[in-house]
């Protein structure tokens, strides 16, 4: 059994993990990463 203070520093990360996103690296999928060339009408999406 993991001690209080050790679930309360996991759900505080849990909490906070959406802060730490990986930077510009294609790593997160579900967006379309450039939206800045409008004349595209397709979104561009990374490669797998």
């Amino acid at each position: 059994m993991p001690s209080p203070e050790e679930k309360a520093k996991r759900e505080e990360n849990l909490r906070n993990a959406h802060k730490y996103k990986p930077k510009e690296t294609g790593t997160v999928y579900a967006k379309p990463i450039d939206t800045t060339h409008k004349r595209n009408s397709k979104p561009i999406y990374p490669e797998y």
